[in-house]
């Protein structure tokens, strides 16, 4: 498959919001592209200077398989806010890094590769990190899970990961995992295989596309679903 680039303007971006208002929650669907990618685009740095590419995003059978190389995101049409994201994935190979990307904006905003946003790390081993990205939030315990105070930052060279809560919540090699992701307002809580690994507030942003990474492994998503939710009073 050739590696096809769709810049959208802000204009051309709908949103897909819930209103501020308290409302009842929306029906789940699946964000899962079709063969096509239809409703996602992909940026990937490398297809700038090479033409023809092959994308590292392809759904077969129902899953979306992401190659690890060339590095670069799978990234929605649509903006979204107030919602609760299932992701179930697993590294079918050695396992290594990954990432779902929430409430992103301008592309390639840091190292000339990742979209302004905030990262849930799937990285084997550190699930559920975030790492700030032009964007910041805020968790307990900073100090311990971001380190020395005068390095934190949201650009590059800046303390910008917040560790996770607890370890030993990912399934063996080759097993799925499922992350829940609920962004709720400037709120985000994420959970592994239904344990709460991360809770963070007063996010910088809180709506905007999702973003998919191919960052170094393969890794399979089967699950990816989205349920509106309302926001909270």
């Amino acid at each position: 498959m050739q590696l096809t680039l769709r810049f959208l303007s802000l204009a051309t971006i709908t949103v897909i919001a819930v209103s501020a208002a308290p409302a009842a929650h929306g029906q789940a669907r699946s964000l899962l592209p079709a063969p096509d990618l239809n409703g996602w685009h992909a940026d990937v740095p490398n297809a700038d200077t090479m033409p023809g590419l092959a994308s590292p995003f392809v759904v077969r059978q129902g899953v979306l398989q992401i190659a690890g190389e060339p590095r670069g995101h799978l990234i929605t049409d649509s903006t979204y806010r107030n919602y609760r994201l299932v992701v179930e994935y697993r590294f079918p190979g050695t396992p290594g890094n990954a990432g779902v990307l929430i409430h992103a904006s301008t592309p390639r905003a840091l190292y000339s590769m990742f979209p302004k946003s905030i990262e849930v790390q799937m990285e084997s081993g550190n699930a559920g990190d975030f790492w700030c990205i032009v964007e910041d939030i805020w968790v307990p315990n900073m100090l311990r899970r971001r380190g020395p105070r005068a390095a934190w930052g949201i650009t590059e060279g800046k303390g910008r990961r917040i560790r996770h809560l607890i370890d030993g919540v990912e399934r063996p090699r080759g097993e799925w995992n499922r992350m829940v992701i609920t962004a709720q307002g400037r709120t985000i809580t994420v959970r592994v295989n239904d344990r709460l690994v991360n809770r963070g507030t007063n996010a910088t942003a809180d709506r905007g596309q999702i973003a998919i990474q191919s960052e170094g492994a393969a890794v399979e998503i089967r699950t990816l679903e989205l349920t509106p939710l309302s926001m909270r009073r």
